[in-house]
């Protein structure tokens, strides 16, 4: 998978369409138009205050976000 931040705001809403419990606020992603820079700037106050967003979903996207972002090269731990 290319990495986040060149994901566009279709690939952000696959993304969370996959994610169990996020369903309902893949189409609040599109309107939001939230690409891959976006998603990774996204806390989850701001999912939630203004996404209107339950925590348990905002911190479950921010929590899978985190495991996946990219790893600057010379930072791979062996």
């Amino acid at each position: 998978r290319p990495p986040i931040s060149s994901w566009s705001v279709e690939e952000v809403s696959n993304f969370i369409r996959e994610l169990p419990g996020c369903q309902d606020y893949v189409d609040d992603f599109i309107q939001q138009e939230i690409d891959g820079q976006a998603l990774l700037l996204l806390k989850e106050n701001h999912l939630v205050n203004a996404m209107g967003m339950k925590l348990g979903p905002a911190l479950k996207i921010v929590a899978k976000v985190e495991s996946i972002k990219e790893v600057p090269p010379g930072d791979v731990k062996d």
